[in-house]
């Protein structure tokens, strides 16, 4: 089994001035647009899904609020998470299933510029050999980059099979 939690360790993240903050999050954000970038590129049927999650993290509401926490004097990580979180769960509270696996595009959102920001690769490593997955939630980013070989499937510990992490992957023929 491969395991990958939904949220990435930010222990060892140093928050800098706020300039140098601002600076953290643009480069983030560019190194994540870059990433989406490639991965639709790679897998054009996904493209619609990486492009609406590509405007995510480029939206400029989203943008402002995370420079108002940081020139309040939070990190960019915090400001990340403490924004996305909230909207994220906004989404959960809805009624519609539809709307509600939204959530998940978010979380993913999240994830990625975590990963930046702490200066990890956005590309799990692949663990090399056949494996079931085992993810809290399978979002889409993830769920393209799985060797059809040696992925045997996917459990996920949240999210319906409405997600796009779902969809594509059963599209791939990897069972979730």
């Amino acid at each position: 089994i491969h395991r990958r939690t939904a949220v990435p360790a930010v222990d060892g993240y140093h928050p800098q001035s706020p300039k140098i903050e601002f600076a953290r999050f643009n480069d983030a954000v560019d190194e994540v647009l870059d990433y989406l970038d490639a991965l639709a590129w790679a897998r054009p049927a996904s493209a619609g899904i990486l492009n609406a999650q590509g405007l995510l993290a480029s939206d400029r509401e989203f943008a402002h609020a995370v420079v108002g926490r940081i020139t309040e004097g939070f990190s960019a990580v915090d400001a990340v998470i403490e924004h996305l979180t909230r909207v994220a769960r906004e989404l959960d509270a809805l009624t519609d299933p539809y709307l509600r696996e939204r959530a998940q595009d978010v979380r993913s959102v999240r994830r990625l510029l975590l990963l930046a920001l702490m200066r990890k690769p956005l590309a799990e490593d692949d663990p090399g050999e056949p494996c079931v997955w085992l993810v809290e939630e399978l979002d889409a980013a993830t769920a393209i980059r799985l060797d059809q070989r040696l992925c045997l499937g996917v459990i996920a510990i949240a999210g319906g099979m409405h997600g796009h992490g779902a969809l594509t992957a059963e599209a791939m023929g990897i069972p979730v």
